[in-house]
């Protein structure tokens, strides 16, 4: 049995450039500065059962429910600008509060798995099969009001999130996924395993910022409301294969495998009249080879390397901005590569040891070496109306001695 509570709770205080650029979309200049509070209370309770049976079959299964409640208060104000002069203009109660939200956010998710385990060949063959369902809602209540904001008043728009404004009292978000899991192990001899596997995963999808769009003048039953007001779960499909080996009497320690990834509706944010909105694009593929070595040349001196070489891009066009109808209107290519992923990293190192005369008390000294490849920082046009990811949008390579 395994029981969790997690309480965090913490402020913050941050110029806001997306509500500036939001306040500029309405046709006001100026700057904005978002304070808000944020807490996150969850509890999870798992049972799990595990044998160890002197036979050729063991299990593994399980049940787990979590709960969590996410609630953030928040406020912006204009800094410098025109709101507070237009304010006052309209009749309204002079103010520097630009908008005022609410998000409480609730979810439950109960999951259950099972994983069998049949050896043969004196267990030096071990084939394993299992698999998790679980099922998670989420739910967004517009019951107190989420979001004030009164000079929208001024421009004929909703001034307040509320049920009237998004035609019910509650957001409501479920996702259910049957995950499969399938993996094979061989003892070539005491030293050397080999491996393959195959499993699927998945993440739920949640909501987007639902007043963003009710201020933009998008309501409940606008289909640009109902088709970017949430965003589906996404998935990928892992297959992996390789082996794991003890050389030189135990010195040297090496491990290495190929893999590939099918990513399917991934999630990906764009922009939307100025405010970042997660929408699913079609799919992507992941390939690549890793490995790992550790060889001690004495008891004194450990020599240790890794690296990983991999390709990992979008395999259909991705979209980059979404129109007023929330239709893409600009793309990249086919191939434009996955953001913060690098074809290519490593690490190399050395650690010296050496026993000192106070009994359990060694002296240690250790170099390392650490390089990251060039990779993509973020989807983004180079122009509004191109299609060419931006070059000074790609993060230079990074290289790390300690």
């Amino acid at each position: 049995s395994v029981t969790g509570y997690y309480d965090r709770q913490y402020d913050r205080q941050f110029i806001d450039p997306d509500s500036a650029a939001f306040l500029g979309a309405v046709g006001l200049d100026g700057n904005a500065e978002s304070t808000n509070t944020n807490s996150t209370k969850q509890f999870s309770q798992e049972f799990r059962v595990i044998t160890n049976f002197n036979s050729p079959l063991n299990f593994v299964g399980g049940v787990l429910w979590s709960t969590s409640d996410t609630l953030t208060d928040g406020v912006v104000r204009e800094t410098t600008g025109t709101h507070r002069q237009l304010v006052s203009m309209s009749g309204l109660e002079p103010s520097d509060v630009f908008y005022t939200l609410r998000f409480d956010i609730s979810g439950d998710q109960l999951a259950l798995f099972g994983e069998l385990q049949a050896a043969f060949l004196d267990d030096r063959l071990r084939i394993t099969g299992g698999a998790r369902y679980f099922e998670q809602t989420f739910e967004f209540p517009t019951n107190p009001p989420v979001a004030t904001a009164p000079i929208l008043e001024v421009f004929g728009r909703p001034s307040v999130g509320d049920p009237e404004t998004f035609g019910k009292d509650r957001l409501m978000f479920d996702v259910s996924e049957i995950l499969p899991k399938a993996q094979v192990e061989f003892d070539v001899n005491h030293d050397i395993m080999l491996f393959a596997s195959a499993a699927r995963g998945a993440r739920n999808g949640l909501f987007n910022n639902p007043v963003s769009l009710v201020f933009a003048g998008f309501g409940a039953g606008d289909p640009v409301f109902d088709k970017l007001v949430a965003y589906d779960p996404d998935s990928v499909w892992s297959y992996e294969a390789g082996l794991k080996a003890l050389l030189l009497d135990g010195r040297m320690r090496l491990n290495a495998a190929v893999f590939h990834s099918h990513w399917s509706d991934v999630h990906t944010e764009l922009q939307f009249l100025t405010v970042g909105t997660t929408v699913n694009v079609d799919c992507a593929e992941i390939q690549g080879i890793e490995g790992e070595i550790n060889y001690a040349i004495n008891d004194h001196l450990l020599l240790f390397a890794s690296g990983a070489l991999q390709n990992a891009e979008f395999t259909t066009e991705v979209p980059l901005m979404l129109d007023v109808s929330g239709m893409p209107n600009t793309f990249a290519p086919k191939g434009t590569p996955l953001p913060q992923v690098a074809e290519e990293s490593f690490f190399i190192g050395a650690e010296g040891r050496k026993p000192t005369r106070w009994g359990n008390v060694d002296l240690v000294g250790r170099i390392t070496y650490s390089f990251t490849g060039e990779r993509l920082n973020k989807l983004e046009s180079d122009d509004p109306d191109g299609s060419i990811i931006a070059q000074d949008n790609f993060l230079d390579s990074l290289g790390l001695l300690n």
